[in-house]
Parts: structure tokens; C-alpha cells; sequence
């Protein structure tokens, strides 16, 4: 799973829910002022799989044998995927 949130939203509350789900966890901001820092949704919400990736870009590169890649979290991180992997 690929991971961004803002930080005023129920982000413990929402990790809580998804990241056990998981077997690999990035963690990055979406490019907006109000981004939770990839660094601390690790702190706050640790995971034993999880890595942080500075953006988008990035976080896609990381993805180890996965068949299948949610990118969920904030709406702005999932149009800034639809815009970089849909033509």
C-alpha cells in the first residue's frame, strides 16, 4: 500500500484500520501544503514493512513483488496517481 494523508485528518484512527492489513507499507506526502510528513505517519503509526518516500514518484519505485498496490489515504495523493499512471 502506498500511503498519504493531510495532517489534520484521523490519521491514528485510519491507520489503525488499514496498515494491519498490509504486508508492505510506503508511506509519502502528497505534493500540498498540509501533508502529514511520510517520517511521521512511521513514528506515529509504526508498521514492520513500512518505508517513507519523499513523493509519489518515489513511492512507486519502491514496491517489492507485489501483485496487487492500493494508493489510498488522501484523495489529492490518489489524483496525483491517476494522473502520473492513467493516460
Amino acid at each position: 500500500m502506498i500511503f498519504g494523508a493531510m495532517r489534520d485528518k484521523a490519521f491514528e484512527e485510519i491507520s489503525s484500520i488499514l496498515f494491519p492489513l498490509v504486508q508492505e507499507l510506503i508511506c509519502t506526502a502528497p505534493a500540498q501544503a498540509r501533508a502529514l510528513r511520510p517520517e511521521a505517519m512511521l513514528e506515529l503509526a509504526p508498521h514492520p514493512n513500512a518505508r517513507a518516500a519523499a513523493n509519489l514518484a518515489e513511492a512507486l519505485a519502491l514496491p517489492r513483488n507485489c501483485d496487487v498496490l492500493f494508493i489510498t489515504g488522501s484523495l489529492y495523493l490518489v489524483g496525483e496517481a491517476r494522473a502520473l499512471l492513467v493516460e
